[in-house]
């Protein structure tokens, strides 16, 4: 027979560590997509980094997952065209994404970078 202290250690305690560390583990695990997806626009460092061929993989690999059904939310090729011009225009390798945003909201340009 199990005491009271042991009882809730096993079936109360350990049962929500348990959840805790599988939704965690879950968290990670989606954070790990969303990275692999938007890494290349968390900064320019990240943007300049990357080579023509792999930057325009990236664009079109974007627009798949902003794509639903038939609906676009951008055009890859577009996103792909902004975003080297951008690279030679915002040389700052310490600029923040909200402050290249910011750039690109007051010039009123680059709607697919904009998105």
């Amino acid at each position: 027979m199990k005491s009271p202290q042991e009882s809730f250690r096993i079936d109360y305690f350990l049962y929500i560590v348990d959840k805790a560390i599988i939704t965690l583990q879950n968290r990670f695990e989606q954070f790990k997509i969303y990275e692999y997806i938007f890494y290349f626009l968390f900064s320019i460092k990240k943007l300049n980094s990357l080579s023509c061929v792999l930057l325009k993989e990236k664009c079109l690999n974007f627009k798949k997952y902003l794509k639903h059904d038939n609906l676009l939310d951008l055009d890859g090729l577009n996103l792909f065209s902004e975003l080297n011009i951008l690279k030679e225009i915002i040389r700052l390798k310490n600029d923040k994404p909200i402050k290249i945003l910011n750039y690109i909201k007051r010039k009123n340009s680059f709607p697919n970078a904009y998105i």
